[in-house]
């Protein structure tokens, strides 16, 4: 027993050190000051690029979007990617005045990491001369004033700036409004946070934004980074990524994509493995939290599925307590870190204002930490058969509302 209770404290120092961690930065949230006049010097050009889907409504709907910013007419341009497309989808894109890029076949391979840095180095060699390049999905819509904030940041001095997400639906069972919780503690709330402490926030592939200069001092190299790499390699040269939560997309939230049981984020494990003794000699050797925290933003599980873990360990040091084998204490501190854990859910639903909208839905994360470790356990006991098909329980819950209209 005495291997178990080194290795329970263990435990207990990390799984602590990363609630508390989330904690502070749900409290700092509050300290957020956002601006509300964003007038400028210059009004900076800027080129939007959207990749598309195949689904002309959904272009549609983003396109209409997008050529309805609060902003001069002559001052951007539509791009959009045609990187996986049918003539009609082109047809709607020219209809609403974009322009179409088609990328080379050898970079059309699924992801960003091949296309976008083309595509940054496409239009960095034009005759057009842009000084920013901003980068949207076409499956959201973006409020009217994204391009007046990102000029405004730029102004200040930012150089890559990441926009907000709200939800586009509203959600209506229980599952859905966990997914949310936990959508808005990732999305708003954290990055909220660590802009208040200075800590600077992630990259996201949906609503950024890239100073030309920067992308000339910096080259995205095709093939080389995913767009995780490439924000980390920013930071690591002292770059911050700036947060601004005036400029917001609005995007969906699939329920299977919050939901499903996967418990390590392999590109983030990759990054710790590859960049982790570079963060540590550089927190030495600047005495900077900055990397600190990027350590912290690699490690750290999302939130449902660190309740998960201190759940399990508050179960099951609770049993062996039960037995006689351990003391009270080590118990104690797993039902104060559980206590912490949820504490931090609620400041973040009051940091949003959405605290009687998700209060009550709160009180079902058991439910969902208990669907999750029953999925966990059953596909390790699983784990050599052939399971087929897509019915009943493995079938991928989708959050389906009705649009909402977003002016």
């Amino acid at each position: 027993m005495i291997f178990f209770e080194v290795f329970n404290y263990l435990l207990l120092i990390m799984g602590g050190g990363i609630v508390i961690y989330y904690l502070l930065i749900s409290l700092f949230a509050f300290r957020r000051d956002r601006d509300n006049n964003f007038e400028t010097v210059k009004s900076r050009k800027f080129a939007v690029i959207l990749f598309i889907q195949e689904k002309e409504q959904v272009l549609s709907r983003s396109l209409y979007s997008l050529s309805g910013l609060v902003y001069h007419k002559n001052k951007y341009d539509l791009i959009v990617i045609a990187d996986n497309y049918t003539d009609s989808i082109v047809q709607v894109a020219e209809k609403m005045g974009a322009k179409i890029v088609i990328p080379p076949s050898d970079k059309l391979r699924g992801d960003n990491k091949n296309i976008l840095p083309w595509v940054f180095a496409h239009l960095l060699e034009e005759e057009q001369s842009y000084d920013a390049m901003t980068v949207f999905n076409s499956d959201g819509l973006v409020s009217g004033n994204y391009l007046e904030v990102m000029n405004y940041y730029l102004e200040q001095g930012s150089e890559i700036i990441q926009g907000s997400y709200k939800n586009l639906h509203t959600p209506k069972g229980w599952i859905d409004k966990i997914c949310e919780m936990n959508f808005l503690m990732d999305y708003i709330i954290y990055p909220q946070g660590r802009k208040a402490l200075g800590l600077g926030t992630n990259i996201r592939s949906n609503g950024m934004c890239f100073s030309t200069s920067l992308l000339h001092e910096f080259p995205w190299k095709e093939g080389q980074q995913s767009i995780n790499e490439y924000g980390l390699s920013l930071r690591l040269h002292g770059i911050e990524i700036d947060f601004a939560p005036e400029a917001v997309v609005y995007t969906e939230i699939l329920t299977e994509k919050w939901n499903r049981n996967s418990y390590l984020n392999t590109g983030s494990y990759q990054l710790l493995k590859k960049y982790a003794p570079q963060l540590l000699r550089n927190t030495l050797k600047t005495k900077s939290l900055k990397y600190i925290n990027i350590l912290f933003e690699l490690i750290s599980p999302r939130f449902v599925n660190m309740v998960l873990f201190v759940v399990a360990m508050s179960i099951i040091n609770a049993a062996v307590w039960w037995g006689g084998w351990i003391l009270t204490s080590p118990l104690l501190l797993w039902l104060g870190i559980m206590g912490l854990s949820m504490i931090s859910v609620f400041i973040s639903l009051i940091g949003t204002g959405s605290q009687n909208k998700f209060l009550k839905s709160a009180f079902y994360i058991p439910i969902n930490v208990y669907v999750k470790a029953k999925g966990l356990i059953q596909r390790f006991l699983r784990k050599e058969k052939v399971v087929e098909g897509h019915g009943g329980k493995d079938n991928p819950l989708v959050v389906k509302d009705e649009n909402q209209p977003v002016k």
